[in-house]
């Protein structure tokens, strides 16, 4: 089947109803794809992961994928050419996407494979010159933003945890102006949950149509607590959050999750634990972030599911809740909620 050819009437049983405002709460989950492949094959694989998240009363889903630029310092960013899905497979997903009635949000993500080697994130580039890193930065996102409209995505995620960057407002601004003359959806960036409250806010804010966070958030309760525990321990960052500025239901989690190992909600945004395998710990954390942030954000996305391992996860231990107890957690969650 060819990228322009219609596909078949989907074969999934529709379980959730779409979004039909932008207020809706966006109950998504994040899919993550590395690796450039075939249209067609990558349309499969599509087709299959979302029909099985629109049984699991899925209505959103954020596409993430990789982009790159030589090291911490560099100017320039771009597509990797074997691990950054083509511009036909990004299309081919929004497209299957849309045909189920999913809300769909594209998240480019410069990955972090050559900034590690400097002890560096992505939080905490500096380019050595500014302007040549936005003038190539501004060309990616256009690139984007033009395969967005013309596929039918609903959200740009302009940029995720760029701490180091979040300062330059102006720059920002500009970068958003120009995104919104070929794309008329909304705009999001994602702060990273450690630059969060007044000090920390991206300073344009007020440019976007709703601020996302990559909501990693420790919870300092027992590494074994319940699930009511677990709830308790998302009060602090709640208030944090409120004072950021923003109406926490304009406020998004474009990631959120643990690995289903022993303690993971004590730091989820470790990804390596070496800990004992415990699925009941990720259901019991899905549980929990449910009943304490579902009715006060306007939405969250799960993280994460691997389009090569959508229905079953490619580990036991790790985030994805597929194949677990923690996806019918996520089903009931959405089910309350969305």
């Amino acid at each position: 089947m060819g990228a322009d050819t219609p596909s078949p009437t989907p074969s999934f049983v529709e379980v959730n109803e779409p979004r039909t405002s932008e207020e809706d709460f966006q109950a998504g989950v994040a899919v993550l794809a590395y690796g450039d492949e075939e249209p067609d094959a990558f349309r499969e694989k599509s087709a299959a992961a979302l029909d099985r998240l629109a049984e699991l009363h899925v209505n959103s889903v954020s596409f993430v994928f990789p982009v790159v630029q030589g090291d911490w310092r560099a100017t320039e960013i771009g597509p990797d050419p074997e691990r950054t899905p083509s511009d036909e497979a990004i299309r081919a997903f929004i497209e299957e996407a849309e045909r189920r009635g999913f809300t769909v949000l594209l998240r480019p993500v410069l990955d972090e494979e050559s900034l590690t080697p400097d002890g560096k994130w992505r939080g905490s580039i500096e380019p050595s010159d500014l302007d040549a890193w936005f003038a190539s930065y501004g060309r990616l996102m256009k690139r984007y933003a033009q395969l967005s409209a013309e596929a039918g995505a609903d959200i740009l995620a302009v940029g995720t945890e760029l701490t180091s960057l979040q300062d330059e407002a102006e720059r920002w601004r500009r970068l958003i102006r120009e995104v919104r003359r070929v794309f008329d959806g909304q705009i999001t960036y994602a702060t990273n949950w450690d630059a969060i409250g007044p000090a920390y806010a991206p300073t344009f804010v007020g440019a976007l149509d709703f601020l996302s966070v990559d909501a990693f958030f420790p919870l300092e309760v027992g590494e074994a607590a319940a699930a009511g525990e677990m709830a308790r321990g998302w009060r602090p960052w709640l208030r944090e959050l409120r004072r950021m500025g923003p109406a926490l239901r304009n406020v998004v989690f474009t990631e959120v999750g643990v690995r289903a190992q022993r303690g993971a909600h004590l730091k989820p945004y470790v990804w390596e634990h070496g800990g004992e395998t415990d699925p009941e710990t990720q259901r019991r954390y899905y549980a929990a972030t449910c009943r304490a942030v579902g009715e006060e954000i306007g939405g969250l996305y799960w993280w994460v599911v691997d389009i090569h391992h959508a229905v079953e996860a490619e580990a036991v231990e790790d985030f994805s809740p597929m194949g677990k107890p923690a996806e019918e957690e996520m089903a009931r969650c959405f089910r309350s909620v969305a």
